[in-house]
């Protein structure tokens, strides 16, 4: 899915408009009747509703919902502005027929007082959307902190008010905090960038049916991995077909006091669908290896505690290395030799934890990786590789263009994890949760993109079908688990269910 800029936004309703034809009032209708859907099936009818109505043309949607969610005879508080000089002219024909139905409305003076006077709440933010472009100033700044305080869920539509869709300057105490956002058509930047993501509680996607030829001739280097996007990306097993169809995968990883990570990595590649696995370690982690993962094949190194030296990758269609790998000396040598005199040619890599560490000492050594290799960081490792950054945006920025200087792909760990492909496309990804914040859930993702590669997945749909499951297993889980209480070893467990669920 596409994300494009607040002003491409207003040019695909225009032009939505033009091309059915269909009016401004009544492609509001259309939005304000599908958000009103989404919010009556998850709240229902034994709520009170507390809607927020801005001047413009988000506040006419939220009158859309107020109008309609009194028809269904819920309890509605419509809060707006009293004085209609300023409203668009959408706005003041939902106004109207709001009015029509004497629907009380209040002024926001009132809020404190009415909202404390009833329990059950929903407030429902439809102040700004889209249409902001600089921080808020008073009386809304001090406002949108009160609304804050009022107890009960909060609903956004569009975006939270106090935020931009482009940007991630904002103020922290001026943003409406939402536990679900419906955002119309596209999500927005901002609800993936650490500074400003954690307004956005989990997102809804409402299509209201906008023109998709504009759509796709609109350009945009961000795009959003859904369920949709990994579907049409997931290849199902073919019946007549063994193990050599789908890859025999190498993993690297491991050393003493560190053999659960090359456990983790290998065991993952399996449930990946790798056909055959290969795990190298150091001689500690054989009878462990064996043990742990009985299905995979195990090599060992010479040395006892390290690995000093690395194999030969002729029979290998994906490599997976770096967790657990440590960064002894003589692994170190060991990895710069193998790097300078191995051929990568159709070989598809993943380096990871260790292996990213190492290269991070001699940047020299980007040169012998293959075309589409894969880097999978997270925020420290990515600064010492790439270097520091500003913010988030601006790490993107330097994500994306080492991946077009060095024709690789960037997988950066965070909350929200984002792809950047060779071409400085970005993806961020749509599963995925705080469960995932423990030790070892970076090598089991390791192991998923090995997997996918010795399968014949390219290198970046590996990388989007691979993040996509590794998040959907977490968030499967919580249905068992709790955040807390996840441990990396769990991705594993449901990863199966994950596959399942876009099999069907």
């Amino acid at each position: 899915m596409k994300i494009i800029s607040a002003t491409q936004s207003k040019s695909l309703d225009q032009e939505t408009m033009k091309s059915e034809p269909i009016t401004s009032i009544d492609l509001m209708e259309r939005a304000g009747h599908l958000l009103y859907e989404k919010i009556y099936e998850k709240f229902g009818l034994d709520k009170t509703y507390i809607i927020l109505c801005g001047n413009g043309n988000n506040g006419g949607d939220g009158l859309v919902i107020a109008r309609k969610l009194y028809e269904s005879d819920c309890k509605v508080l419509v809060f707006i502005d009293k004085d209609t000089t300023h409203k668009s002219p959408e706005n003041l024909q939902n106004l109207k027929r709001l009015k029509n139905l004497n629907i009380k409305t209040f002024d926001f003076s009132e809020l404190k007082e009415v909202s404390e006077n009833h329990s059950n709440l929903v407030t429902i933010d439809a102040l700004f959307g889209i249409g902001l472009n600089r921080p808020l100033e008073q009386p809304w700044a001090e406002r949108i902190s009160e609304i804050n305080e009022i107890v009960g869920e909060k609903v956004a539509i569009d975006l939270p008010s106090g935020l931009m869709a482009d940007d991630m300057m904002a103020d922290s105490n001026k943003i409406f905090r939402s536990d679900i956002t419906y955002t119309i058509g596209q999500p927005k930047l901002s609800f993936f960038l650490p500074e400003t993501g954690n307004f956005i509680g989990n997102i809804e996607v409402i299509d209201i049916q906008q023109n998709q030829y504009y759509l796709e001739k609109l350009d945009s280097n961000y795009f959003y991995v859904d369920q949709f996007l990994v579907q049409k990306i997931y290849k199902p097993r073919k019946r007549f077909s063994h193990k050599g169809t789908y890859g025999h995968a190498l993993i690297i990883a491991g050393s003493y006091g560190k053999i659960g990570a090359s456990v983790l990595t290998t065991k993952v590649t399996l449930k990946a669908g790798a056909g055959l696995v290969t795990s190298y370690i150091p001689r500690c982690g054989y009878e462990i290896m064996q043990s742990s993962v009985p299905e995979a094949m195990c090599l060992t190194d010479k040395d006892e505690n390290y690995i000093s030296s690395f194999p030969n990758i002729e029979n290998y269609k994906s490599i997976g290395i770096g967790p657990g790998l440590g960064t002894d000396a003589i692994t170190k040598n060991a990895f710069y030799q193998w790097l300078k005199n191995s051929d990568f040619h159709n070989k598809s890599l993943v380096l990871d934890a260790d292996a990213l560490n190492l290269m991070s000492q001699d940047k020299s050594l980007l040169q012998y990786l293959s075309q589409n290799a894969i880097l999978t960081p997270h925020p420290k490792e990515f600064e010492r590789l790439v270097g520091s950054s500003k913010n988030s945006l601006d790490r993107l920025k330097l994500a994306q263009d080492f991946a077009h200087q060095n024709q690789m792909i960037i997988v950066l760990k965070d909350a929200v994890t984002v792809i950047i492909s060779p071409d400085a496309k970005v993806y961020f990804n749509s599963t995925g949760n705080a469960a995932l914040a423990t030790g070892g859930s970076g090598d089991t993702l390791t192991g998923i993109i090995t997997g996918l590669l010795s399968q014949g997945y390219s290198s970046i749909q590996a990388c989007q079908l691979g993040v996509w499951l590794h998040g959907k297993s977490a968030d499967l889980a919580l249905t068992n688990e709790s955040m807390e209480s996840f441990i990396a070893s769990q991705i594993t467990d449901y990863l199966s269910t994950a596959f399942k669920s876009i099999s069907k």
